[in-house]
């Protein structure tokens, strides 16, 4: 009876055999005893291989179970249904309500929040009921995270932001309950986690007069344009001429994506 051979590659007249991503040279000729010997010891070691990744798979499956049972209305139940709603997959064929740059913003820090243990908590605060959270935990919870991350400040104010928000998204759920309790992320301003040690000085007059009289019309435009907006460098980067009617010019946030109008620069 003809041997069946598998995770064999054959190329260029030499045969190996794959495992674990390597590939193993086998010697002599395919049929031959010294061939099959090899083959067969390499063959009983990707079985093995392949039955422990099955248990670890089992054994990873299971944990996961362990873990979100009874864990209905927690903040990582919730998340995941955050993730799965219209803000991140769409609804009803249409296209997500986040762009896909604020997307691979958000996930991470919620993917965290489910993950990470902080120091100084128990669990992470996935764990936690959301409908437990009052303002003092809320802030000490925070307040946690921006001491273990330190410096980065601007991922605290996000998970803050999306804390907020993910508060707000279940009220749709009738797991969530917080009772008379009012949203004890909203109270949270940014002055909890960061204070301006010293404000940027305005240019003096006479800074911007030799700024003006040596820059090129590119930058004078921008300069106009920064300071009649009042927008993020980024965002005037990626202005357009149809958002200027003639007279005015409608800025859009991309992070929200609310519109209102600026009156345009006397450079439009």
């Amino acid at each position: 009876m003809k041997k069946h051979y598998k995770y064999l590659d054959e190329t260029l007249g030499y045969t190996y055999f794959r495992l674990n991503g390597k590939r193993i040279a086998l010697p002599g000729n395919k049929g031959s005893a010294e061939f099959d010997a090899a083959y067969d010891k390499l063959f009983a070691e990707a079985q093995r291989t392949k039955a422990a990744r099955k248990e670890q798979s089992k054994q990873r499956t299971e944990q996961r179970e362990r873990n979100t049972k009874g864990g209905i209305a927690s903040v990582e139940w919730f998340i995941q249904k955050f993730l799965a709603s219209e803000f991140f997959v769409g609804q009803h064929g249409k296209a997500p309500l986040f762009a896909l740059g604020t997307q691979k913003n958000y996930r991470p820090v919620l993917e965290r929040m489910c993950l990470d243990t902080v120091k100084g908590m128990a669990a992470p605060i996935g764990k936690a009921k959301l409908a437990d959270f009052t303002p003092k935990s809320a802030r000490t919870y925070l307040h946690k995270v921006a001491e273990h991350y330190r410096p980065t400040v601007a991922r605290t104010q996000l998970m803050l932001m999306l804390l907020s928000n993910l508060w707000q998204f279940a009220m749709r759920f009738d797991e969530f309950n917080p009772g008379a309790q009012t949203n004890p992320f909203a109270g949270i301003g940014e002055s909890a986690f960061y204070t301006v040690e010293q404000e940027h000085e305005p240019w003096p007059e006479d800074v911007i007069e030799r700024f003006l009289a040596a820059c090129d019309e590119n930058l004078y435009f921008a300069f106009h344009l920064l300071l009649c907006t009042g927008q993020r460098v980024s965002d005037v980067c990626a202005m357009t001429w149809s958002q200027y009617d003639g007279t005015r010019i409608a800025l859009t946030q991309p992070r929200s994506r609310t519109t209102r109008c600026a009156s345009a620069c006397p450079m439009c």
